[in-house]
């Protein structure tokens, strides 16, 4: 039998994510054994789903960025990429869901973040890279720095536990990341 068109599994695969997302809410780490003993599985079971812990993480990240991208599609007229209005949205987003960005962010080591990202460069940064006349082989590095100073702005206001409003750190990206 296939197992990833069993209910069964189907629900099991669900309810890790739904977990996470829930475990992130109420402690600054999560870790295989809280999520088994959380959904009633055991260590096996997850590795019938996930290769690793990173594997789910990234798996709920990018369900998250769909939620997200819904958010943007549900607006009446195009969001302007890197706009303040842009940045907004996922301050938003990240508020209401903070727990799990924390913990997504807290994850990251490396730059880019290629998840979610491949269509914001192809759309955008390149695009504006190339009106800036900037060589092709200097493209990554300048957004990996325009990501990373994204990310740890986010990460670090979550961190603190959002102190300022959304609207604040949404028009300090915006300023600070304007291309």
């Amino acid at each position: 039998m296939n197992r990833k068109n069993n209910k069964h599994y189907q629900k099991t695969h669900e309810d890790l994510q739904k977990t996470l997302v829930e475990l992130a809410e109420k402690h600054d780490y999560v870790t295989v054994k809280m999520l088994c003993d959380s959904v009633g599985i055991n260590r096996s079971t997850f590795y019938l789903h996930y290769l690793s812990f990173a594997d789910l993480l990234n798996e709920t990240y990018r369900n998250s960025f769909n939620s997200l991208d819904g958010i943007y599609k549900s607006f009446d007229h195009p969001v302007e990429p890197l706009s303040y209005e842009s940045f907004l949205i996922i301050c938003r987003h990240a508020q209401q869901n903070k727990g799990f960005y924390r913990l997504f962010l807290r994850a990251q080591d490396t730059f880019p973040i290629s998840e979610g990202f491949e269509y914001l460069w192809d759309t955008t940064f390149v695009p504006i890279y190339q009106r800036m006349h900037v060589p092709y082989e200097q493209m990554h590095f300048r957004f990996v720095c325009v990501q990373a100073g994204f990310s740890h702005t986010l990460r670090s206001w979550l961190e603190k536990d959002c102190p300022v409003p959304a609207e604040d750190i949404a028009r300090i990206m915006h300023e600070c990341l304007h291309l």
